[in-house]
């Protein structure tokens, strides 16, 4: 969407408020307020997307509305062995490829982006491995790709080497995502002893960024789900004003009953007097 559409996602956001609960009590809603509940719809939203995608028929009208709705979600990011760090740890040796060796076999660990949330796919950059060796083109060292295959965490351990198969042949280096609550995640890359890694680039969806008008940061989804985020972000906010309805109705009457006991406690107190 545009900025101006963004916007009128949150007029639209209190005009139907305003309509379904004309004689409330409540302030005003301010844009804080009402882009919270637009943005918190927005996150529902695409995350029902996400845990859903392999559910949706491929070549079916469904997945082509999908597809549109995702494409702003798809990132694609580019780290090299430079700014990456090897894997360390106090039992592990560097061999001359510059690839740490611990005796779990050769690994490299990759930072990702806090916005990452679910894989796609990812290519290792590498200047050399066992089907060829690399050639230079004045002070330049040719780069090839080799698509990563991604395994589990539970499945990583059958592709770690041993003493006995350390020259193994790996035909695609295999990688492994570390994604755990609180830690900012990471995708490990193992490779073999003939692979000389630069980098990778990883293809990803994305956290839906935050859209709000003080920082004229427009909703990243398309037109085409405008009524879905308002209307969903509406359904929201009366389940809000319903609880906070509930609650004040909870609290005027525990303060009136409490009041009742203080007027009683009086009255035999002076009774006793």
């Amino acid at each position: 969407m545009t900025l101006e559409q963004t916007r009128l996602l949150g007029i639209e956001f209190e005009r139907r408020i305003q309509t379904m609960i004309p004689d409330r009590e409540l302030e005003k809603l301010d844009t804080e307020t009402i882009y919270s509940f637009l943005n918190q719809y927005q996150d529902k939203y695409v995350h029902d997307i996400y845990r859903n995608l392999d559910k949706i028929p491929s070549g079916t009208k469904l997945s082509a509305h999908v597809e549109a709705v995702l494409q702003a979600m798809i990132k694609t990011e580019d780290i090299s062995i430079d700014a990456s760090g090897v894997v360390n740890n106090t039992s592990s040796i560097t061999d001359p490829n510059g690839v740490t060796i611990s005796n779990t076999g050769r690994s490299v660990t990759y930072p990702l982006s806090e916005q990452f949330y679910m894989y796609i796919r990812s290519v290792s950059k590498v200047s050399s491995s066992f089907s060829f060796r690399s050639a230079k083109t004045g002070n330049a060292t040719s780069i090839r790709v080799l698509p990563n295959q991604l395994v589990s965490q539970t499945d990583v351990w059958k592709l770690i080497e041993t003493p006995h198969d350390s020259l193994r042949i790996m035909r695609y280096p295999a990688a492994v995502l570390n994604k755990y609550a609180g830690t900012k995640p990471t995708i490990t890359v193992l490779y073999d002893q003939y692979t000389k890694p630069e980098g990778i680039s990883i293809v990803y969806y994305s956290e839906p960024t935050h859209f709000d008008l003080m920082s004229s940061t427009p909703c990243e989804l398309p037109m085409d789900v405008f009524e879905d985020i308002v209307s969903g972000a509406v359904d929201l906010y009366v389940q809000y004003a319903a609880g906070a309805e509930a609650n004040k109705r909870r609290q005027d009457e525990a303060a009136r009953r409490q009041q009742q006991q203080e007027q009683a406690n009086r009255r035999n107190n002076n009774d006793e007097d």
